[in-house]
């Protein structure tokens, strides 16, 4: 309940979460963004995946280094 569900609800997320709350990298965010820019939603992604995920001109990507960085940006 710290995040309006309509806020997640515009939004995709990929990344693997660390038990220490780090974002690491994923492979497939450059098809993760084409598929949220389709949708119309923003992405948001391990910082170390966002130059990828930024090639469509048409993507809304949120790169974040830490779990703490993406509820900061929904709030």
């Amino acid at each position: 309940g710290q995040i309006p569900s309509a806020t997640l609800e515009q939004h995709e997320f990929i990344g693997e979460l660390a038990l220490s709350g780090e974002l690491r990298p994923v492979e497939g965010s450059l098809t993760a963004a084409i598929a949220a820019a389709r949708e119309q939603r923003g992405l948001f992604v391990p910082a170390r995946n966002a130059h990828e995920a930024s090639v469509p001109s048409s993507s809304r990507i949120f790169p974040a280094g830490h779990l703490m960085q993406v509820c900061a940006q929904l709030k």
